[in-house]
């Protein structure tokens, strides 16, 4: 066993897989799983050599008679134990999940350890023997001690990495309700990140910098001017695309500089113009505790911003169209039109825009 390939898993989930196989090679072992879970639910996970029905059974029916599983937790963060002396006490012997579980498929041995037990983390490693095999020697409990250290450290790091990939997740999906894009740059502007969405669209290729002529101008102008700028990006698209500019730094760790790109320097957040936002008309509504048909003429003011003809457009009179106007802006204490198309537009939505390139 390679103490290079302990850390290689450490940065990729799919080496969780080969990790664990070389262990259980190394270890004699006939199958393996190894999991990890933090404080927000992210978790991640692997085994080798398990029957994916017997695993099933296990979270399905036998997880709540595990007597094993409480007595191997108990065992000191970072302690390698074996569960061969449990498997041979008798209590154990006449339990269901020895009886029904264990016993059929033959397993003779767990060599188990605690990773983590903290609340910010909890990590668990198994090795199982199966068969007509030996149980663990302790000179194989001793061997896996050896490497403790190093799998509690990959599986720290790992466990840092897996969270940043799923806020990254996160935050596409919150950029990419809202109808709009972010760009990822390092100190050469060059991309370390963006949305998958715009790619194609603005041409962005990952390590290098950004291509549009124009977008590369407003990001230079927004980032020195520390202003928003809008621009028209019409290099090889169909239809000319107007978007608002806004460049963000970012404080940087220069650890990250070892990487490959260097550290995210600035954040390019790229909203289009041509698309009107989402009101939630029913949020302010029930804010200011508007009747429904106060609510359809909010919402036809704030959609056609033309007083005249709500009347028309909602099937009214227009003195009673405008007598339920009246009354929104006295219970939002807005008094005119302009004031209220304001006061709408702080209840912009997250969730009614498109992506950047629908």
């Amino acid at each position: 066993m390679r103490i290079e390939d302990i850390y290689a898993a450490a940065f990729g989930r799919e080496h969780l897989a080969t990790l664990l196989e070389q262990l259980v090679r190394s270890f004699d072992a006939q199958s393996g799983f190894l999991a990890c879970t933090v404080p927000d639910g992210a978790a991640f996970q692997a085994q080798f050599g398990n029957d994916p029905a017997w695993l099933d059974l296990y979270a399905t029916r036998y997880h709540q008679h595990d007597i094993l599983f409480p007595r191997l937790m108990q065992a000191a963060e970072g302690q390698c134990v074996t569960a061969h002396a449990m498997l041979a006490e008798p209590a154990v012997r006449a339990s269901i999940f020895y009886r029904d579980y264990l016993a059929p498929m033959g397993v003779v041995d767990n060599l188990a350890v605690n990773l983590f037990k903290q609340p910010g983390l909890s990590a668990h490693l198994a090795l199982i023997r199966r068969g007509a095999v030996a149980p663990f020697a302790d000179t194989d409990r001793d061997r896996l001690q050896a490497l403790v250290p190093h799998l509690r450290r990959a599986v720290y790091v790992g466990s840092h990495l897996s969270r940043a990939v799923d806020q990254m997740a996160a935050l596409r999906t919150l950029v990419a309700a809202r109808g709009d894009a972010v760009l990822m740059l390092d100190a050469q502007h060059r991309v370390i990140d963006h949305d998958p969405a715009a790619a194609d669209l603005l041409a962005l290729r990952h390590g290098e910098p950004v291509r549009l002529p124009a977008l590369a101008r407003a990001i230079n102008l927004a980032r020195t001017g520390g202003q928003p700028v809008a621009v028209e990006l019409a290099d090889g698209v169909a239809t000319p695309l107007p978007v608002l500019v806004q460049v963000l730094p970012v404080i940087r760790d220069r650890f990250a500089d070892l990487g490959d790109t260097g550290g995210i320097a600035c954040i390019v957040h790229l909203t289009r113009l041509d698309r009107p936002s989402t009101i939630a008309i029913g949020a302010i509504a029930a804010f200011y505790r508007l009747t429904p048909t106060e609510a359809r003429v909010l919402d036809d003011v704030v959609t056609h911003a033309d007083l005249i003809g709500i009347g028309s457009r909602l099937g009214m009179a227009r003195a009673t169209a405008r007598t339920h106007l009246h009354r929104i802006y006295e219970k939002t204490a807005t008094g005119g039109q302009a004031a209220l198309i304001a006061l709408a537009h702080r209840f912009v939505t997250i969730s009614g825009g498109d992506a950047l390139n629908r």
